[in-house]
């Protein structure tokens, strides 16, 4: 863990940067604790029994995440990715990390926001996902973004 406390540092400048994938998200949006969850299933012949949780960044949903999420099942995960940002990520206030246009949004008052429901959300919304996808046996991996992954034991 970082020094902080968090798996992940909180949100920077960094994160607006990206890189674009392209297709059509094939999973579905379900809710899990409370929380619009995207689904993305391995093809049945494919599937390896564990799971992954999409932890998006800054740009929340966007159809660039799905598609990273879409990859990952392919690859035999079933990938769950849950909108904290609950239907308002950065692009809807900023086209890139460059763009002031809206010069009424604080980010760092956006960031806040978003880190506090996360706080309480996340740790209920990752026992519920647990609880509703896995098994006993069921390996789970953490995923920040498009970069990174902590492994966590199931059970």
């Amino acid at each position: 863990m970082a020094d902080n406390g968090y798996l992940a540092k909180p949100s920077g400048e960094c994160c607006l940067k990206g890189s674009l994938h392209s297709g059509e998200a094939r999973g579905v949006f379900e809710t899990v604790a409370e929380i619009e969850t995207y689904v993305s299933q391995p093809p049945p012949d494919r599937s390896n029994g564990h799971i992954l949780l999409y932890f998006p960044d800054v740009w929340g949903m966007f159809p660039n995440g799905l598609l990273v999420m879409d990859g990952f099942a392919d690859a035999g995960y079933l990938t769950l990715g849950l909108d904290y940002f609950r239907g308002d990520p950065v692009w809807k206030h900023r086209k890139n990390r460059h763009d002031k246009s809206d010069p009424t949004f604080d980010y760092e008052a956006w960031k806040r926001k978003h880190i506090a429901f996360a706080d309480a959300a996340v740790p209920r919304w990752v026992q519920a996902a647990k609880a509703q996808y896995g098994s006993v046996g069921t390996n789970m991996a953490l995923l920040y973004g498009e970069t990174q992954t902590t492994p966590t034991n199931g059970g």
